[in-house]
């Protein structure tokens, strides 16, 4: 299991992808074709992917249950059901791509049911959850407005608890660094700073919920 092979991530090099099987990815593109709609940038296509696909998959390697804001292409969900084999989402998304649904049902088929899709926008649907049990991991990588991401974070913290570790997405947006930033100054968050240089990626924050 990944997390007793922390010496994979001293290599600069190594790309937590090469532990996905093949033919997933290529069903996935197969799905997104036949369905058409915009390819947007995700975990295996934005700037800097792999240094996000390596601090991504370090804090999974460590989760249980793990919700996820923002599915999309589900190529991340993908990595990080294959890097840890106790790993389950509770995926929201909008699904405003034809393509989302079919691929979500393909992947509940291929990983035993390991992965929950509520759709609709998460300032609703997130509001259902609060009851659930809270989550080792929350992935923010939906709106990326003020706003979105601020409700988004709230709901989190709110959610979460003290401890709950929060990976947010896109900090190289001013938008999503100010919003951060004033959940930071106002103690409901603070950083996780990763001191090995291979594990750092500017695009990406990590925080701890106070």
């Amino acid at each position: 299991m990944l997390h007793s092979r922390l010496d994979l991530f001293l290599d600069p090099a190594w790309d937590p992808a090469v532990l996905i099987d093949g033919t997933s990815i290529d069903r996935i593109l197969q799905i997104v074709d036949e369905c058409g709609g915009p390819k947007e940038g995700d975990i295996f296509s934005c700037s800097s992917a792999q240094l996000r696909r390596r601090v991504y998959s370090f804090f999974v390697a460590a989760s249980g249950r793990i919700l996820e804001i923002g599915f999309n292409r589900g190529l991340s969900t993908l990595l990080g059901l294959s890097i840890n084999p106790k790993a389950s989402y509770v995926n929201l998304d909008l699904c405003l791509h034809s393509y989302v649904i079919p691929i979500h049902c393909y992947l509940r088929k291929a990983y035993d049911d390991r992965l929950r899709l509520i759709e609709g926008d998460s300032l609703v649907t997130f509001p259902l959850l609060m009851e659930e049990p809270r989550f080792d991991l929350y992935v923010i990588d939906g709106g990326h407005g003020i706003r979105p991401l601020y409700h988004d974070l709230s709901n989190v913290c709110q959610h979460g608890g003290k401890g709950s570790v929060v990976y947010v997405d896109d900090m190289e947006m001013d938008e999503v660094r100010i919003v951060t930033d004033y959940f930071a100054s106002s103690r409901m968050i603070r950083p996780i700073y990763l001191n090995s240089a291979s594990l750092t990626a500017n695009e990406v924050g990590v925080f701890e919920i106070c």
